[in-house]
């Protein structure tokens, strides 16, 4: 007789090293190499950035996507992970911040800015249920980055609407603002 939990752990470790390896060579075929990719399946509420410092060195990360649990907790939670391992000039990119089919993600984001936050990161732009946030000495780059993608990117649906939506603020004298700081609405 089979016990279910172990079938169901070993399904579940299945899933995982071929989730794993499906993202290993999709990194790969993408950007040459995945020499210094360390791919890391854990609950991150059990994770300490003193865990993860190791795998990145002394820098940091340079990008940092925040798409697991979508509770508050886990908002919360891995903000503040990705705050505390995030290089100079890094990016995090939050999964649906704004995606009200889970309003977790998004009381926890806000939580997080308003609790948590202490000036360490800020917003610079928000792409669907994306907000891209990055340390708050790297705003000012980052933005402009960003408006400037806009500029040069309207032979595109998105970029046509976005330039549109920031020449309607610019006349009105309105800057979208996420807790204090810029950011570009992509549309």
């Amino acid at each position: 007789e089979h016990n279910p939990y172990t079938i169901a752990a070993l399904k579940d470790m299945l899933r995982t090293t071929a989730l794993k390896s499906q993202l290993r060579s999709t990194i790969k075929e993408v950007s040459g190499e995945t020499e210094q990719l360390h791919i890391l399946a854990a609950d991150t509420l059990k994770l300490k950035a003193s865990d993860l410092a190791p795998l990145l060195g002394p820098a940091g990360a340079a990008f940092i996507s925040v798409d697991g649990g979508h509770e508050a907790i886990h908002l919360v939670n891995d903000i503040e992970l990705g705050a505390e391992l995030l290089a100079p000039g890094g990016i995090i990119a939050v999964d649906d911040a704004f995606n009200h089919s889970t309003p977790g993600a998004i009381e926890g984001t806000c939580r997080w800015f308003d609790t948590r936050n202490e000036g360490r990161l800020a917003a610079f732009a928000q792409c669907y249920n994306k907000l891209f946030i990055c340390r708050t000495a790297d705003h000012a780059s980052w933005l402009a980055q960003a408006k400037e993608y806009v500029r040069t990117h309207t032979h595109q649906d998105f970029a046509q609407r976005t330039m549109q939506r920031m020449e309607e603020n610019d006349a009105i004298g309105f800057s979208p603002r996420f807790f204090d700081q810029e950011i570009v609405p992509f549309l």
